[in-house]
C-alpha cells in the first residue's frame, strides 16, 4: 500500500511574475469573471484582472468540494502555472495583510483560512517560477513576498478583494456522500498487509483505551516520542467529548475500517510495487456511532481527530525489513479536515 505520507512543501524560492508597473489597475467591476477550472486549463495571462466565485482552503481555490478531494499531485508547467490555484490576500509595501475599510476578514487577511469557506476572490493573476527577482521580493503590490511562491502549483492570484460568505464552513464529503471523490478505501482482504495492520490495530486500541502512557507510549515512539509530543497525545485522548472520548468511553460496540489509496486511484504496477514494498502505511479508524461505514473519512485530511468527528484515527507504518515486522503507531490532531457536516 502506498505510503499517505503527505510529502513536505518545497522550500526552494520561486519568484512571482510581477505584473507591469503601468498596468496595477484592477477592481472588483473591472474583473473578468473565470473558474479554477479555466485558469488551471489555461485561460488568462500574468497580470490579467480576474474575479473567482470558489471554495478558499488553506491559501488555495477549488470550484467545488469535489476539487479538493480531486486535486491532483503537484505539477508546474513551464510557465510556471499549475494545477492548483493558491491565493493571497492584498498587501502594503511593509508586506502586511491590507484589510480596506475593514471588509477583508482576518481569515483572509491571514491567507491561509483554516476552515473552508466560499469566497470570490478579485485579484491579478500570476504564475511562480524559479528564481528571485529583487532579492526574492517581488515589486508588485498585488503579488506578496517570495513566500507567496512556496507551494507545489505555480498559479497565483494576488487579491484586491476578497469576499467570504458569512455562512457554515464547507462540509467533508463522507463513505456515503463521495464514493465517486474517496481517495480513501478499505484494505482488500487478500492484501498481504492487511493482516500485519489488523493486527497492529488490536494491539493499539487496548493501548489508548488503558489511558496509561506507559502502555500506548512504546507503540507510538518510544524514546522517540517527544515530550511534547506525548503530551499532545495525552490531550487528544482526554479531551472531553473529543474524537478519541467518544470511541473509548463508548458502551456501545466500536467499529472499525483499515483505510489505503483507493483502488481507483492505481495502475497495476503501483498495486505491484506496493505488494512488493518492505515498507506500508494505512490508516485505522474507529467509529461507536451504528452509521459508522456511512461517515469514515474518505480522505486522510478528514482524518485529524477534530473534536466532533464519529470517529479517531491514528496512522501505522510498518516495515518489514531483513524480514522483522515493526510498526509505529501515530496519534495526530488538528483542524485539518473539512467541517463536519450537521447531518
Amino acid at each position: 500500500m502506498r505510503s499517505l505520507t503527505i510529502l513536505p512543501l518545497s522550500l526552494a524560492a520561486f519568484a512571482a511574475t510581477p505584473a507591469a508597473a503601468e498596468d496595477i489597475s484592477c477592481s472588483v467591476a473591472t474583473a473578468k469573471p473565470t473558474s479554477v477550472a479555466a485558469i488551471i486549463a489555461g485561460e488568462g495571462r500574468a497580470g490579467d484582472c480576474l474575479t473567482v466565485s470558489a471554495i478558499a482552503w488553506k491559501g488555495a481555490l477549488y470550484d467545488d468540494v469535489a476539487q479538493i478531494y480531486a486535486e491532483p499531485r503537484p505539477a508546474r508547467a513551464p510557465d510556471g502555472r499549475g494545477n492548483r490555484v493558491a491565493y493571497f490576500p492584498p498587501r502594503g509595501a511593509d508586506g502586511e495583510p491590507l484589510a480596506p475599510g475593514g471588509a477583508l476578514p482576518a481569515e483572509a487577511a491571514e491567507g491561509f483560512a483554516r476552515q473552508a469557506r466560499h469566497v470570490i476572490v478579485t485579484g491579478k493573476l500570476n504564475f511562480c517560477r524559479m528564481g528571485a527577482v529583487n532579492g526574492g521580493r517581488p515589486p508588485s503590490p498585488y503579488v506578496v513576498d517570495e513566500s507567496a511562491c512556496h507551494h507545489p502549483g505555480g498559479t497565483m492570484i494576488g487579491a484586491v478583494a476578497v469576499a467570504i460568505d458569512a455562512g457554515p464552513p464547507v462540509e467533508r464529503l463522507t463513505a456515503a456522500t463521495g464514493k465517486k471523490s474517496a481517495r480513501l478505501a478499505p484494505l482488500s482482504a487478500d492484501s498481504a498487509w492487511t493482516a500485519r495492520f489488523e493486527a497492529a490495530a488490536d494491539e493499539l486500541l487496548p493501548a489508548l483505551a488503558s489511558g496509561d502512557p506507559a502502555q500506548w507510549r512504546p507503540l507510538l515512539g518510544g524514546q522517540w516520542l517527544s515530550q511534547p509530543d506525548a503530551q499532545a497525545v495525552t490531550a487528544l485522548l482526554t479531551e472531553k467529548g473529543g474524537a478519541f472520548a467518544t470511541v473509548l468511553q463508548s458502551d456501545a460496540a466500536v467499529e472499525r475500517v483499515i483505510l489505503g489509496w483507493s483502488p481507483a486511484l492505481l495502475s497495476a504496477s503501483d498495486r505491484a510495487d506496493i505488494a512488493a514494498s518492505p515498507n506500508a502505511e494505512a490508516l485505522v479508524c474507529w467509529s461507536a456511532h451504528r452509521d459508522a461505514a456511512r461517515l469514515w473519512p474518505i480522505a486522510a485530511f478528514d482524518a485529524d481527530n477534530a473534536p466532533g468527528r464519529p470517529y479517531a484515527c491514528a496512522r501505522i507504518t510498518y516495515s518489514m525489513r531483513d524480514g522483522t515486522p515493526t510498526w509505529r503507531a501515530f496519534i495526530e490532531g488538528g483542524d485539518g479536515g473539512l467541517a463536519e457536516p450537521e447531518s
